[in-house]
């Protein structure tokens, strides 16, 4: 029988934590989902649905984003409305209408806790000039956001959303679209078993 030496322990102890870690990470990153709904109504009335013009259209967005996200997005709607039990028709007789929509917020944060570094200071190789201890970040804010009216009131029965931050002029992942959406899609309130 071979003997298991201590460093290849050490090797297996550290790809065993790499790989709990990883996976909590992973955890991690799941996007959670806001939702708010009218409590009067009563989803079980709710037979048919509609989808509005879906626009992936907007500024820095690429050409390619903008001719596959509207497609993704009313499959998406489409797919989680019928395992909900709903049959989609033409939006004016529907029961009630489905939105996907995004919004983006950009933002700069200044970071002064009140202390500063000096000026300048003694290095091994001459004087160092330094600025004041301020850091600024850019970011954006993305939300991807469903919202469900219904058709005869036109008023907002339904919305969820999830929320995220990238780097400014940060192209839209089509993969981490279809993931978000369906994160969302799945908390839409359901009479009937989803199948």
């Amino acid at each position: 029988m071979k003997q298991i030496t201590t460093f290849s322990l050490r090797i297996f102890s550290n790809a065993a934590i790499a790989v709990v870690f990883g996976i909590l990470l992973a955890g991690c990153y799941a996007p959670k989902v806001h939702t708010a709904k009218n409590g009067l109504v009563d989803f079980s009335r709710y037979k048919t649905f509609g989808v509005l013009p879906l626009s992936a259209a907007g500024s820095g967005v690429d050409p390619v984003t903008v001719a596959k996200l509207p497609v993704s997005a009313t499959h998406a709607v489409q797919k989680a409305m019928t395992a909900r039990g709903l049959s989609e028709v033409a939006r004016q007789k529907a029961d009630c209408v489905v939105n996907v929509r995004g919004e983006m917020f950009s933002h700069v944060v200044v970071s002064d806790w009140g202390y500063t570094a000096p000026i300048g200071g003694p290095a091994r190789r001459g004087w160092v000039y330094r600025y004041p201890d301020t850091n600024v970040h850019k970011f954006e804010n993305r939300r991807l956001i469903v919202d469900i009216y219904d058709n005869s009131s036109h008023e907002q029965v339904w919305t969820g959303w999830v929320e995220d931050s990238s780097i400014p002029g940060s192209s839209v992942n089509l993969d981490a679209f279809e993931q978000k959406l369906h994160k969302i899609l799945e908390k839409v309130p359901s009479a009937v078993k989803v199948r």
